[in-house]
């Protein structure tokens, strides 16, 4: 049960709503009701089916891809990091004023919505090493995915409630708070960066021993 708790805190830390939450206040802001939910609707059916991916198949696609641990840390940070610097470093995330088009909106569902905000590179590895522990089993399986599908449902209730509130937030403050998240990112970004490294100098080590 503790395990479930933990895992539980580290999907919500990784695949939460408090990072999508602030980028999806400020780029959904000027849209109707009806297209910010289903925005949402397909945000979080994309992560969904993505973390589910990772947790049955994580294993097989490490062995048919032959790459490690290592190489999925250093893959997510390097797109997370990129991610980061856009929110950090675009002036806008508006076409200059116009209008975004339904299909625009939903797009954005995909990405940045879906991923890299609520699939995170960061989840996706959580998930993936998880599944791909030799001591695994169906138990330990069903009981990431109930965590995740509950992580997804309270992304759901957030991004659906947060029009409410969306409105009466000053656009300068979203833009402040979204520049932050961004800078929060790239130390992340870094951080896995930094695990995937270690983790490769740790393989080479024990490569060297034998």
């Amino acid at each position: 049960m503790n395990n479930l708790i933990d895992i539980f805190f580290m999907l919500l830390a990784t695949m939460g709503p408090i990072k999508v939450s602030i980028v999806f206040a400020e780029k959904t802001r000027d849209l109707d009701t009806a297209v910010r939910r289903r925005i949402a609707i397909k945000a979080v059916g994309v992560a969904t089916a993505i973390g589910l991916l990772f947790i049955l198949a994580g294993k097989y696609l490490m062995d048919f891809f032959h790459f490690s641990i290592a190489a999925l840390s250093l893959a997510g940070g390097l797109i997370l990091l990129i991610f980061a610097i856009r929110i950090v470093l675009t002036e806008g995330h508006t076409h200059h004023g116009e209008p975004y088009t339904d299909q625009d909106a939903l797009d954005m569902a995909v990405y940045p919505f879906g991923v890299p905000m609520m699939a995170s590179p960061v989840g996706l590895v959580v998930l993936t090493v998880i599944s791909a522990n030799a001591s695994a089993t169906g138990a330990t399986l069903m009981g990431e995915t109930a965590v995740l599908l509950a992580v997804m449902a309270i992304n759901m209730v957030v991004l659906l409630l947060e029009g409410r509130i969306v409105k009466l937030i000053n656009r300068g403050i979203l833009q402040v708070a979204e520049r932050i998240l961004g800078i929060l990112l790239a130390a992340l970004a870094m951080q896995m960066l930094i695990i995937g490294l270690q983790e490769l100098g740790l393989v080479a080590i024990q490569g060297a021993g034998h």
